[in-house]
């Protein structure tokens, strides 16, 4: 690219006032500079009248020169403007910037009171701002943060390129006086390029969004290398602080995109307007030899407080990409399918979603009814035909004589013929229902696949949905096995493992959400939250903290199922006559003993669903005062209404000893209460782009 390039040209605050009157409460200044270099004598001058040294910034430049000292104030202003509402500290800080010409020294920040004179000066007007004092030394906080930031990314970026800047040079950091170049007000660039055209440039700019300042750019020769040197292109601006509403905004300083180039001065691209650099490489020659210069684009992005580090840097990126990767994925998306195959599409997840909820019902029944081993053999064809005549019935009754549960439940009093019977045929009606959940799915899907029905995404959940399903069937049998291997029952009660059981509970509650939720999205349409979204971040989050307690709870219930812990104790709200239960960290390891120790399962169960019901009642709450629509207002009274429910039934199951209907009726209840959660969450989500 040639040298002669045009500079970008920035438009003036004086001309754009009602930019700075956006601004109100919510923006606050930024910048990236240190204070602009002065002559001997302007600083004696400015010691004469009673201040340390000159400050302002060079604002008309003349057209043929690059005169750092134009239009420069011959001393700061520090004296309170006539109409200032409020007293402002004159002190100024100093910052970690090196001062040229100096061994210690470094650059000193203006005081809040100079920063508000130099705002008055480019016509800012604070009665439309209504700023208090807290606004100006907030404003002062980020001005020098972001300040003490840039230098920090030269830092980073010397180190980065560390073979080609210390070549030669000793420890000891060095710094000539800065030249400030206003390469905005120069019509003619050429002076300021020939000046540059010996040096091969390290560039970070800054460019935000509210420019309310000269935008400046500072050279600093770093004596490291005969032909580098760095050049910071910097604003004073006023930048746009956004909410804590999201991870990315977490760690944000404030609202600044940043790009950094490496190149030939030759490549003067980062002088035009546009902002949109790409990635290139252009081939120098000089007397080493050839080099290849490369120029990466890092931006937009979001200068953050901890840039400098390039693993946490990393790491935000990271969950922005994870966070944007699973709403492209996964977030669903119906505007491509007719309204037709939309409603049809919808009410068939619904009924793969109820035949889910009545598979985890009579999972459970089968559990509480000690029917699950009775059922000695797996095979996916072969044992969908049922025995048929008393021989039949007697041949499978000799395979489950053979294992460990008949010879416990046969230690008191034999077992009958009839009694087999009965267990059996339950482990047969829940094996039998999840096949026909396979079949009443992947036809369906097949079809609706192969006729053009799902958008992409939803190709994606279905494959997800698909192999989840599949698995499930393996993870029944892998969890059957456990409890028909005397190896891993003790003596005296043979069980299957709880944490299998926990896996199998977890796969089919995933397997009803992924239904439920997709259903209700080609069902119901979404509501426009736009105009209240900055109202329902607190009431998102606790919906979403609430969905997690909801499910923590539910896969501890499979703990306590597993382990028959809730006939441990059975009072509430006490332990017996205790509050915290005894032998509660009797196994070693610790951690075995929240797992394995019915005790301590039972007591986190209990303290899990208190917290629950904590959880709920406070987005019901938050929900109450929010802006919502009839429909998510439902879905909240729902909520808590079923949480509630669900808490009564746990403590009546406790205190009776654990029947069957009622356990029956609490797990079922556990996904009622899912549901109800699922469903706020879905009406808040926000609107597919």
């Amino acid at each position: 690219m040639g040298s002669s390039q045009s500079a970008p040209k920035v438009q003036d605050m004086n001309s754009d006032a009602e930019r700075i009157r956006k601004a109100q409460h919510n923006m606050a200044a930024a910048g990236g500079g240190s204070e602009c270099p002065l002559t001997a004598e302007q600083k004696a001058a400015a010691a004469a009248d009673g201040c340390g040294s000159a400050g302002g910034c060079p604002v008309g430049a003349d057209k043929g020169s690059i005169n750092p000292l134009n239009n420069e104030l011959s001393h700061p202003n520090q004296k309170p403007a006539p109409d200032q509402p409020f007293s402002l500290p004159t002190e100024r800080k100093i910052s970690t910037i090196p001062k040229a010409g100096t061994e210690n020294e470094t650059w000193v920040y203006p005081s809040p009171q100079m920063f508000w004179n130099a705002m008055l000066k480019k016509g800012w007007r604070w009665q439309d701002d209504s700023l208090t004092q807290k606004d100006m030394d907030n404003i002062i906080s980020i001005h020098n943060a972001n300040n003490e930031e840039a230098w920090k990314e030269v830092m980073k970026w010397e180190n980065l390129l560390h073979p080609l800047l210390h070549t030669g040079v000793s420890s000891t950091r060095l710094l000539v006086l800065p030249q400030i170049f206003p390469f905005h007000q120069l019509k003619d660039t050429t002076s300021a390029i020939d000046k540059l055209k010996k040096h091969s440039i390290l560039l970070l700019a800054f460019r935000p969004f509210y420019l309310s300042c000269n935008d400046l750019a500072y050279s600093v020769d770093r004596l490291v290398s005969p032909v580098i040197s760095v050049m910071i292109v910097s604003c004073f601006p006023f930048l746009h602080v956004l909410q804590w509403n999201s991870i990315a905004h977490d760690l944000s300083v404030s609202s600044t995109r940043y790009f950094t180039v490496f190149s030939s001065v030759t490549d003067i691209s980062f002088l035009n307007e546009n902002d949109n650099v790409k990635k290139s490489t252009t081939e120098d020659s000089s007397s080493s030899g050839r080099s290849s210069r490369s120029m990466w684009l890092l931006a937009s992005k979001q200068l953050t407080k901890f840039s400098q580090l390039p693993r946490v840097s990393l790491l935000n990126q990271g969950i922005q990409n994870v966070k944007q990767g699973f709403r492209r994925n996964f977030g669903i998306s119906v505007k491509d399918v007719d309204e037709k195959s939309r409603k049809r599409i919808g009410w068939w997840l619904m009924g793969c979603a109820g035949m889910c909820y009545g598979a985890v019902a009579l999972g459970g029944v089968t559990r509480l009814t000690e029917s699950g081993l009775s059922m000695v053999n797996w095979d996916l064809f072969k044992t969908m035909k049922p025995p048929f005549g008393q021989k039949q019935w007697e041949e499978e009754f000799e395979k489950y004589k053979e294992y460990p549960e008949y010879k416990f439940k046969s230690s008191n009093q034999e077992m009958t013929l009839n009694e087999f019977k009965f267990i059996w045929s339950m482990e047969y009606g829940h094996r039998m229902w999840g096949r026909a959940i396979g079949l009443v799915f992947l036809i369906p899907c097949a079809y609706f696949w192969a006729r053009g029905r799902f958008a992409p995404d939803m190709k994606r959940r279905m494959a997800v949905a698909t192999t989840l399903l599949l698995a499930q069937g393996g993870i029944g049998w892998w969890m059957v096995k456990s409890g028909l291997d005397p190896s891993q029952n003790s003596s005296d009660v043979p069980r299957v493992s709880q944490y299998r059981l926990a896996t199998h509970l977890t796969m089919a509650f995933v397997l009803y959400s992924i239904f439920f939720w997709n259903g209700l999205s080609h069902l119901m349409k979404p509501h426009d939250l736009t105009a209240v979204r900055s109202k329902l971040g607190a009431l998102r989050g606790m919906t979403h903290g609430s969905k997690l307690m909801v499910f923590s709870t539910a896969i501890m219930g499979a703990f306590v199922a597993g382990l028959d812990a809730g006939l441990v104790y059975n009072s509430w709200p006490k332990f017996a006559d205790n509050w915290i239960p005894e032998n509660m960290l009797s196994r070693s390891p610790t951690w075995k003993n929240f797992f394995e120790n019915d005790v301590t399962v039972q007591f986190v169960h209990r303290n899990l669903a208190y917290l629950t019901v904590i959880s709920v009642l406070s987005t019901f709450l938050i929900g109450r005062r929010a802006p919502i629509p009839k429909r998510t207002r439902m879905a909240l009274n729902l909520t808590v209404a079923a949480v509630f429910g669900q808490a009564a039934l746990g403590v009546f199951t406790l205190i009776n000893y654990v029947p069957v209907w009622l356990a029956a009726c609490h797990q079922s209840g556990s996904m009622a209460l899912l549901s109800s959660v699922l469903w706020l969450s879905h009406e808040l989500r926000r609107l597919p782009k």
